[in-house]
């Protein structure tokens, strides 16, 4: 599943999306990126999501009867990691 970039990040709907809009824009120069998000689901507890600049990976893991853990990973490019910390 993908989602489109609307408004070319224009809009948020949180201070913090925000924040995280501005440093998609700075580091890209104010160039708005191709998509918003790309979303995997691999049955049955994996899901990966690319959005622009970095790669989440999420799996889920049953604790108990109703209880699951959701172990969420983040991967960012080395010139993120180690000159743009505000983006992380």
């Amino acid at each position: 599943q993908t989602v489109g970039v609307n408004n070319g990040l224009l809009k948020s709907g949180s201070a913090k999306y925000q924040a995280w809009q501005e440093q998609i824009l700075k580091f890209r120069n104010g160039e708005t990126p191709k998509y918003g998000a790309i979303w995997l689901t691999l049955y049955p507890n994996i899901m990966v999501e690319w959005y622009p600049h970095v790669l989440v990976v999420s799996t889920l893991w049953p604790t108990a009867t109703g209880k699951t853990r959701n172990v969420v990973e983040f991967y960012y490019p080395e010139e993120i990691v180690l000159f743009e910390r505000e983006f992380i």
